[in-house]
């Protein structure tokens, strides 16, 4: 779904002559992307794309969440995450006039994503980079990294229930510059998914109450 919208951005700016890829039209076209999957799925929910990678999702008049994407944490890594969702969950509250429960996060992917040195320090693990973090082989030491590394997010009551993960090792954008050379793009029935993941949190959103 997502891995389309980079896709046809990639396309539009090759056909176009551009040097980058718009973020602007990439996020509208992931926006609708991202609403239309979740309106499937959700009963009674309607969801808004608010600005940048902020949707809200209301039942009648009230919001009963705020969900901020993150493609990757490339750029925010390792403890600077924690002042980052610190900083963004306290905007969120003050725009939307909700409470800090009402706040979820969604990482898209942990490729160049990770602080091997924060990994290490939680874990105590001897991993040398990112790519060995996210092998396969390594699953459970990533596993056990992402509990102790959301168990420290301290905004919120109960940080597990807030943030939530997809592909340890699928990056959109470089899984979309590989279909244009493969000419399609793959099935993703087996992947296997970071929990918590999406499944979770459409599970607990529609399980929310209004305000």
């Amino acid at each position: 779904m997502l891995i389309q919208s980079y896709l046809e951005e990639e396309e539009t700016r090759r056909r176009e002559n551009q040097q980058r890829k718009s973020l602007r039209r990439l996020q509208t076209a992931m926006g609708k992307r991202i609403c239309q999957f979740f309106q499937e799925r959700l009963e009674g929910v309607t969801i808004v794309h608010e600005s940048g990678m902020v949707f809200t999702f209301h039942k009648d008049d009230s919001i009963i969440s705020v969900l901020k994407i993150h493609p990757t944490l490339n750029g925010c890594r390792g403890s600077v995450w924690y002042h980052h969702i610190d900083k963004v969950t306290r905007q969120l509250c003050q725009s939307y006039r909700i409470s800090t429960d009402r706040i979820n996060f969604l990482v898209l992917s942990l490729m160049d994503s990770l602080d091997v040195k924060h990994v290490r320090k939680l874990t105590g693990g001897a991993i040398k980079s990112n790519a060995e973090m996210v092998a396969r082989r390594n699953r459970e030491l990533l596993e056990s990294y992402i509990r102790l590394y959301v168990k420290g997010i301290k905004v919120f009551s109960d940080p597990a229930a807030q943030v939530y993960f997809l592909s340890p090792d699928k990056n959109c954008n470089d899984a979309a510059m590989e279909c244009l050379v493969a000419k399609q793009i793959p099935s993703f029935a087996n992947e296997a998914w970071v929990r918590p993941s999406i499944t979770e949190l459409v599970e607990k959103l529609q399980a929310s109450p209004r305000a």
